[in-house]
């Protein structure tokens, strides 16, 4: 019996597996026989997150899925775009495909905290920051340094797709600069660029719109 093609999505930051965007494609993917996976990143948990406990969640998917399936595709969005790069790095070949939506490259830390409402001196100094966490009916949680001071033993340069790569941002993002991924796919052209037209981060408005431009692509063998 062939297994049905697989998806797997990764949200972004102050975000939870009850993501918008996962319940916008979950549906459109199942009833084009494919399945949706939705791992939950606020690993070891949300005020203790750090991208290498988020990365070792998606990579022991992966080897999961090895052993079971065919590649999947990997979706990310905003920091969980970030993570898909870090795991797919650290399988090669465990990826189908990705396509990253307004991905924060570069954004843990000082980006991060000015988005936050502060400075990363002053996260580092109280060791944490106070973050409303909107999926969690608005309940503020207060996010440890530890994102940062892990995220520094990370070379972002150096995490550059292996697999076809699609690249979705809003050209009105307010907390990461629709330039950061025009910059990204220029010193790597194979990646290809999708901007929507006044766009912001959440991208809630445009998932129609991303839908119909990346479907291709998502669906290609």
């Amino acid at each position: 019996m062939v297994s049905p093609l697989t998806f797997v999505y990764l949200h972004g930051f102050a975000s939870s597996p009850l993501a918008h965007k996962a319940a916008f494609l979950r549906p459109r993917l199942e009833e084009l026989g494919a399945r949706l996976l939705v791992p939950d990143l606020n690993q070891p948990s949300f005020e203790g997150l750090t991208l290498t406990a988020q990365a070792e969640v998606v990579v022991a998917l992966l080897d999961e899925l090895t052993a079971s399936s065919a590649p999947p595709v990997v979706i990310g969005s905003s920091m969980g775009a970030l993570v898909a790069l870090m795991a797919s790095r650290q399988r090669p070949g465990a990826v189908r495909r990705m396509l990253l939506i307004a991905p924060a490259l570069k954004f843990v830390g000082a980006p991060l905290a000015r988005a936050l409402g502060s400075s990363l001196e002053a996260w580092e100094r109280h060791g944490s920051l106070p973050v409303l966490h909107p999926e969690e009916g608005g309940r503020i949680y207060r996010v440890g340094f530890d994102l940062v001071r892990d995220a520094r033993g990370y070379d972002f340069d150096a995490l550059v797709p292996s697999v076809p790569t699609m690249i979705v941002h809003g050209t009105a993002d307010e907390l990461v600069p629709f330039e950061a991924s025009q910059v990204f796919c220029r010193e790597h052209a194979e990646i290809r660029l999708i901007p929507i037209a006044g766009g912001d981060h959440g991208l809630s408005d445009h998932m129609e719109t991303i839908w119909e431009r990346t479907k291709r692509f998502l669906l290609e063998g």
